[in-house]
């Protein structure tokens, strides 16, 4: 075990999970893992892991602001099942060492030890910085032993065998956090992308109906793919582009999938809860109609679009996903960028119901869905406890301490946004996820406190 130089700003977090020394060590050994452990509110990105055995290498891209900043860090010690250590080699610190220790409580219960040790160039200037590290340190272990504890959850729950797996819409955020995720359980996850250039993607062309690969090999394919709805102006143009990217790509892979001799076991689409459209107080389950108004229209051909799949014989699954509670992306990346400058809007209209979904339980309700043969058709992929707009607004006040209230008049935000505020902002959406609850799924954020808590790297306390 390796000491450290002194005159260096200490830090140090402890926490109990309830597996064994082995199943914790070895999940940060698996390949990938740092993806999975990247808060979603850091501007972090993987360029290179070569594990956590000694020599191996780490690097990262941090963008803070307008800056870029490479992180490159050498793994110095390694013990099997006791410990690791890491230490910058080049990055925004003068010094910085990570020591990770496991203690064996007992067979069932090991104690995470972080030890962090560093100093920061320019001291003493630099010295007013210190706090501020020091809390984001603590927010970044916050996240991670939550989603390591929870995780080992759901493969103890579960122990689904390793699938080949195949995802469009992996750029983008659900398709990513799923691309890592699933990537961590060890399965055999592959993208379907459109860049020529990505050699370890299978290439996929839908104007020219082309697909570089078959998928005869795959077990599971996940459709996530579309063009996204909240950015820009829904021009005609736009609003064609968000149709023809949903439905003609689904359309294309379930034709695909109908036309195959030995099909994959599951074929898992993307759909929304806007399939409901604004339906005021009344509680919508799987059996409920669509709605009217442009996104109803567009979720209704998306969903109908699986149908060759479904006729094939092969078990589809349509998630209807409610309203994603990341600062990564949608509403809530929306919320924060103006909590950032210590403002929090208050909407004048109070009779919105806001279906939310943490995306770990997206992730594992998708695992749940793999592991039950029944489950097929549209699922609500949303927490049993939605809430009303400004209850998430007074949420974040409470976490985030914004100093001005800005009332946000209803005429001025239609106005502006026209149609997309009517449909999505002022949209009341109370979706109850039925199929879930009914096949025993348990959510591990039913509750909003605890799931911003938990994406923006607060303690969750029992």
């Amino acid at each position: 075990m390796l000491y450290y130089v002194t005159n260096m700003n200490l830090f140090v977090k402890r926490y109990i999970i309830n597996y064994n020394i082995k199943k914790v060590f070895s999940y940060f050994t698996r390949p990938g893992i740092l993806n999975r452990l990247i808060p979603p509110y850091k501007n972090i990105f993987v360029l290179k892991q070569e594990g956590i055995a000694t020599d191996s290498i780490t690097e990262l891209q941090i963008k803070e602001f307008l800056f870029k900043l490479k992180w490159i860090s050498k793994h110095i010690d390694y013990k099997g099942y006791e410990y690791f250590t890491d230490k910058q080699i080049k990055g925004p610190f003068k010094e910085f060492i990570h020591f990770h220790k496991f203690n064996k409580i007992d067979e069932n219960k090991t104690e995470l030890i972080d030890e962090i040790r560093f100093s920061l160039p320019f001291e003493p200037f630099s010295k007013p910085f210190k706090k501020y590290i020091l809390a984001d340190l603590d927010k970044m272990l916050n996240y991670r032993y939550q989603v390591i504890e929870n995780d080992l959850d759901i493969e103890e729950k579960y122990k689904i065998t390793k699938k080949n797996i195949v995802i469009t819409g992996s750029s983008g955020v659900l398709g990513n956090y799923l691309f890592n995720y699933l990537s961590s359980l060890g399965h055999n996850v592959v993208r379907i992308r459109r860049d020529k250039k990505d050699k370890n993607s299978i290439l996929w062309d839908l104007n020219n109906h082309y697909l570089s690969s078959c998928l005869n090999c795959a077990d599971i394919v996940i459709h996530l793919a579309g063009e996204p709805i909240l950015e820009g102006k829904w021009t005609e143009e736009k609003k064609k582009r968000i149709i023809e990217s949903r439905v003609e790509t689904t359309k294309f892979l379930a034709e695909k999938i109908s036309k195959m001799k030995n099909p994959p076991e599951l074929f898992i689409s993307a759909s929304a809860i806007g399939f409901y459209g604004n339906r005021g107080d009344e509680t919508l389950t799987e059996n409920s109609e669509s709605g009217s108004g442009f996104l109803p229209i567009v979720c209704k051909k998306w969903e109908e679009a699986t149908e060759p799949a479904m006729k094939k014989g092969v078990r589809t699954a349509i998630l209807r996903i409610g309203v994603t509670l990341t600062p990564t992306g949608g509403a809530l990346k929306n919320f924060l960028d103006v909590f950032r400058f210590k403002i929090s809007p208050i909407f004048s209209k109070d009779d919105v119901w806001l279906s939310w979904i943490s995306p770990d339980d997206i992730a594992y309700s998708i695992i749940h869905i793999i592991a039950n043969e029944n489950l097929s058709g549209p699922i609500n992929i949303v927490s049993p406890n939605p809430i009303k707009m400004n209850q998430l607004i007074i949420q974040l006040k409470t976490l985030l301490n914004p100093k001005i209230n800005l009332k946000v008049p209803e005429k001025i935000i239609k106005l502006i946004l026209k149609e997309k505020a009517e449909e999505i902002l002022f949209s009341s959406t109370r979706v109850y996820p039925e199929k879930l609850i009914n096949s025993g799924f348990e959510f591990k954020y039913p509750n909003i406190d605890n799931a911003l808590k938990h994406v923006l790297g607060f303690e969750i306390k029992e």
